[in-house]
């Protein structure tokens, strides 16, 4: 009876150890997966930041990397004073860009097709293909379009060509208008140079009057102008894209076209004649 209870006693407990045993092992696998699962997520996030890290590497080469462009120039060969269209190659060569360039003469078979397909109307003109959108060229809503196919089109500056006629618009005639009397006044030629080298404006002929001439009287009267000395440019004028919104503040555009400046003001520190009040002013006053 005592063997009995001796052996059953034995078996509870190496059932029990065998349970605990059990337990033992149930824990280390689930310990062994847990620390398995920790393994597989640690090297997803290493996988993870990897990959980002790679795009983002592949992104900052792929933004540094200049973009791709082709240049195509349409000239007019026989106008020497045309539109400077190097102006908008420098502009070009400060982006990140690297521009393959060609030249096609506007009366050439493959000018007119590309002045018919894009409908130019002043020659030079100039076509940029290729990585427009990476280059990111600010500056063209100013001086062009974007096509539908997403050519760029130069359709600025003046003199030019008009494709469909071989006219010639965009030279001005610049008319001096002073008082010789007037020996401290402003010398109006400074006016050349802001046109020239502020605009681009291409003169055809420049005269000179005094308001006292007939021809200066007539002028005056003509015009309305009590402010002198002034200029008067040609109806060309209008050509010239940029000189149109400052004009507004300087000047007037009379009904046959002529600009005539009025702005005393913006030449700050100059002195002129009113004629209305017959003496000399400082344009600071």
């Amino acid at each position: 009876m005592e063997k009995e209870k001796h052996h059953e006693h034995q078996g509870k407990r190496a059932h029990r150890a065998h349970k605990k045993d059990s337990n033992i092992q149930k824990v280390l696998i689930a310990l062994a997966l847990v620390f398995l699962a920790i393994i597989v997520y640690a090297s997803y996030l290493v996988y993870s930041s990897n990959a980002i890290l790679s795009g983002k590497i592949a992104l900052s080469k792929e933004a540094a990397r200049p973009a791709n462009l082709q240049v195509t120039k349409i000239l007019a060969q026989g106008c020497t004073d045309c539109f400077d269209i190097s102006t908008v190659d420098r502009a070009l060569a400060q982006l990140n860009v690297n521009a393959s360039k060609r030249t096609v003469d506007y009366a050439s078979a493959e000018g007119k097709q590309l002045i018919s397909k894009y409908n130019i109307t002043k020659i030079p003109s100039m076509l940029i293909t290729g990585e427009t959108k990476k280059a990111s060229i600010g500056f063209w809503s100013q001086i062009g379009t974007v096509e539908s196919d997403g050519t760029l089109v130069l359709r600025y500056g003046a003199p030019f060509v008009d494709p469909s006629t071989g006219a010639e618009f965009g030279r001005v005639k610049l008319i001096n208008l002073a008082d010789s009397a007037c020996v401290s006044c402003y010398n109006v030629s400074i006016q050349e140079g802001i046109l020239k080298s502020g605009y681009g404006m291409v003169f055809s002929g420049i005269s000179s009057y005094d308001v006292n001439s007939t021809e200066g009287a007539r002028l005056a009267s003509l015009y309305n102008i009590t402010k002198v000395p002034t200029i008067l440019i040609s109806p060309d004028a209008k050509y010239y894209e940029g000189l149109q919104g400052i004009w507004k503040q300087v000047g007037s555009i009379e009904k046959d076209g002529w600009y005539v400046f009025r702005g005393m003001q913006a030449l700050r520190g100059i002195i002129y004649y009113d004629l209305s009040l017959n003496r000399t002013v400082n344009a600071t006053a």
